[in-house]
Order: C-alpha cells, then structure tokens, then sequence
C-alpha cells in the first residue's frame, strides 16, 4: 500500500507502469501522476466515494519533486 509519509511531508510511489498513491489520511484522497508525451510530470486526484476523478490538474512540471509539492498542497487545500 501507498501512503503519504506526514512526517517527512513526501509522497511515497509505488514502482510499476500505473503509478498510483493511496492517501487515506487526508480523507480519503488519492493521487495518479503520470508522464506526458515530452516527458513532463501530471497528476489526477481521486476520491474513494463519488466522482471518480475529482481534479485533473492542467500544469505541467519538470521534476518529481514538484510534482510532489503541487499534490501535497492541492490536498490541503481541499
């Protein structure tokens, strides 16, 4: 299982070609990151209950590590 690691305020990824994240501490949202065709980072957000996909994020990022940084904070704010 995926999880978000609070402490170290990090996405911990799970290896493979779907790269999924199971963020149940913060009620229950999810995260999907994906590659673009010229190789940029995006992300969806997902919700156990209702719609599916609650957030298709429109940005594009050139590090994981941003990637990481714009779900933690989309997360908080919602």
């Amino acid at each position: 299982m995926h999880f978000l690691g609070m402490s170290d305020r990090s996405i911990k990824w799970g290896k493979g070609s779907s790269f999924n994240v199971n963020i149940g501490e913060i009620n229950g949202w999810g995260a999907e990151r994906y590659r673009t065709l010229n190789n940029k980072w995006k992300f969806l957000i997902t919700k156990s209950t209702g719609p599916w996909y609650q957030h298709v994020d429109d940005r594009e990022f050139e590090t994981k590590e941003e990637l990481d940084d714009a779900i933690l904070e989309w997360m908080w704010k919602n």
